[in-house]
This record gives structure tokens, sequence and C-alpha cells, in this order.
């Protein structure tokens, strides 16, 4: 199958999953850093920082389950043919990226409403923070678990995000079907077909 007929997901499909694949894949470094040296930074850059954290996470998470949304409701592409564990696998992997996408952003807004600062989207727009969580017997070690679930949820994600990637170059360079041209701009489908020899 040639770069003109393979199978893609619809152009909304594509920039919603390549608008949340480059999002977390810039949220990630920048969790673990704000996690670690808080309070080594700089307080001019602080509070835009975690703006930015904040109000991105807030955008995956509407953006994820618009995407789940979508896809109920849009056919997808055929999945080429495959061993049944490389299926198995590809949907189990799948799956728990969407669960992640929605859990990661929820307990972050849920560590946020038991706090003092909030949110504010951008830095202007003020996010309503979950009712009743700061009135909690106990708010602060609940908070503090939270955070460590926050944390570990986050640290899941970057190991399914490196199986998800190599599972993805395995098909592309050795297998050498078409999952990756099935969620990848058209307009790259030649340069990716040149690099696997095609």
């Amino acid at each position: 199958m040639n770069a003109q007929t393979a199978p893609s997901f619809d152009p909304l499909a594509k920039t919603l999953h390549w608008f949340v694949a480059l999002t977390i894949l810039f949220m990630l470094p920048l969790g673990a850093f704000l996690s670690d040296g808080a309070e080594a930074i700089d307080p001019a850059w602080r509070t835009p920082l975690f703006t930015a954290h904040k109000t991105i996470g807030i955008l995956i998470l509407f953006a994820t389950l618009f995407r789940l949304y979508w896809r109920q409701n849009h056919k997808s592409p055929r999945w080429p043919r495959m061993p049944h564990w490389q299926f198995v696998t590809a949907k189990l992997v799948h799956s728990l990226l969407y669960v992640l996408t929605v859990l990661i952003p929820l307990s972050g807004w849920v560590l946020v409403s038991m706090g003092p600062y909030g949110i504010k989207l951008f830095g202007v727009i003020p996010f309503p923070s979950i009712p009743f969580l700061q009135d909690l017997e106990d708010v602060d070690s609940i908070r503090e678990i939270m955070g460590e679930v926050h944390g570990g949820l986050a640290s899941f994600l970057a190991v399914l995000i490196v199986l998800h990637i190599g599972g993805t170059l395995m098909h592309h360079f050795v297998d050498r079907d078409d999952v990756f041209l099935r969620i990848a701009p058209v307009w790259s489908h030649r340069f990716l077909n040149r690099l696997r020899g095609f």
C-alpha cells in the first residue's frame, strides 16, 4: 500500500492526537522539574511555570475527553494484519494512554483544589476548584498523597509512551506496515515511506 492509499484517521482526530502527544511530551519534564526543583526556581518564573503546567493540564483533559467522544462517533481506519499478541498489546497500551491522560489531569485538578492557589488558565481566566475538597479533614495529608499519585501516574505514562513510540517505530521500520501512516499527517507520508525505503 503506497502513501496515497494508506488508510488514515480524519484530520481532526490527527490534530487532537498530535496536540495531546506534544503537550504531554512538554508536560512530563516540566512536571518533574516543578516537583523536584520548585524551591530553586526564581520567584519571577515560578508562577508562570506553574500556571503553564495547570493550564496545559486542563487543556489536555478536555482535548482527551473530546478525542474519546470523536472516536466513538467516527470510524477508525482498519488495523493492518499483525500477530494477535501485537494487536492485544497495542489495544491495551492505547486504552491505558487514554485512561492516564484523563486521570493525570484530574488528579492534578484535585491536588490544586486542595491548595490555596487555584487555577487561572493562561494566568487570566479563573477555573473552578472542585468543591468541598479544602474542607476535608487532614487536607494537607490527603494533598500529599494526591501529589504522590499524580507523580506516580505521570511516571507510568512516561513508560507507556516509550512503549507506544517503540511499537510505532517497530511497525514502521521492521514490520513495514502502515500503523504510523494512519496517524501521521498526510504531507509527511512520502517522507516517512522514503525513510523505510519505499
